[in-house]
């Protein structure tokens, strides 16, 4: 998989809507400004939209740094946790959403993959409004494994 084609060609990629910026390996820093298909019936972004914005996030700093070998990687999340911790008031977007796995760890992560080892990287999340306010912190538990 190219970088160009790393996920924002999925129906549930462009339906999110997110924007992503540069970001180191290890890191993804995601942006989504809510519209109305992404909020509840409060006016607030859904739940199930924070936790998928949070597992973009999460996934995409597991395997950042990777795509240079990604076609040789099976990555799958093998679990995720999400507390929300204030209302996410579409009026208080856009939010972004922060993932970062430790230099260290990613760079065991990154050995493990060049040697055709598995490997499970445990990444934490944060989402915030766009005053700074945070609305939901996850973990998600990345799967990285040579293909089979």
């Amino acid at each position: 998989m190219t970088e160009a084609a790393d996920m924002r060609e999925l129906g549930l990629t462009q339906f999110m809507g997110v924007d992503r910026k540069d970001s180191p390996p290890g890191s993804r820093e995601l942006t989504l400004a809510p519209e109305p298909r992404h909020l509840n019936h409060n006016g607030d972004v859904a739940g199930p939209v924070l936790f998928t914005l949070a597992e973009f996030a999460g996934m995409g700093a597991a395997v950042n740094g990777l795509m240079d070998v990604f076609d040789r990687l099976y990555v799958v999340a093998r679990d995720g946790r999400i507390s929300y911790t204030a209302r996410a008031k579409a009026a208080a977007g856009p939010f972004a959403a922060s993932a970062r796995v430790e230099p260290a760890r990613h760079a065991a992560c990154r050995r493990a993959a060049l040697a055709g080892e598995r490997i499970e990287l445990e990444v934490p999340v944060r989402i915030t409004d766009a005053h700074g306010t945070l609305c939901a912190e996850a973990v998600f538990t990345a799967v990285v494994r040579p293909r089979r």
